[in-house]
């Protein structure tokens, strides 16, 4: 069963004072080529995440789409997932992505999250409020 994530983040962020910069942009679904089941959250019209369920999420960071691996086994994130709740730290190209997502619905086929992400390169942090979901 292959899952994909989209976050779309509804919320602002702070800058650090420090030079370093972090720049999350949208990203588009039909630029990752991903089929079947798929998961997108994200912020007002912006989608910031999305993962096929099979341990691939993508984002675009300074312009570029980044890759990261998920590392949870699938028994961890659907013991998450009964309990309503999903937890990921990802880590990919000096950047540290924290999803914390609480179910607020459920279909047939489909799930829809609310909760934040946040995304860290060095002493830079950005957060985001998302809301999305997951479903064929």
């Amino acid at each position: 069963m292959k899952r994909t994530i989209f976050l779309i983040a509804i919320a602002g962020f702070a800058l650090p004072t420090s030079a370093q910069t972090l720049s999350i942009d949208s990203i588009a679904m039909d630029s990752l080529h991903v089929a079947g089941r798929y998961c997108k959250f994200g912020a007002q019209r912006d989608t910031v995440l999305i993962s096929d369920w099979n341990k691939k999420f993508w984002m675009r960071i300074d312009g570029k789409t980044v890759e990261f691996e998920g590392q949870k086994k699938d028994v961890e994130v659907e013991s998450q997932l009964k309990n309503k709740r999903w937890h990921e730290v990802l880590k990919a190209d000096e950047v540290t992505v924290y999803i914390d997502l609480v179910e607020t619905g459920r279909g047939d086929d489909s799930a829809s999250f609310r909760g934040t992400v946040d995304v860290q390169r060095g002493s830079v942090r950005k957060h985001f409020l998302v809301a999305g979901g997951c479903g064929a």
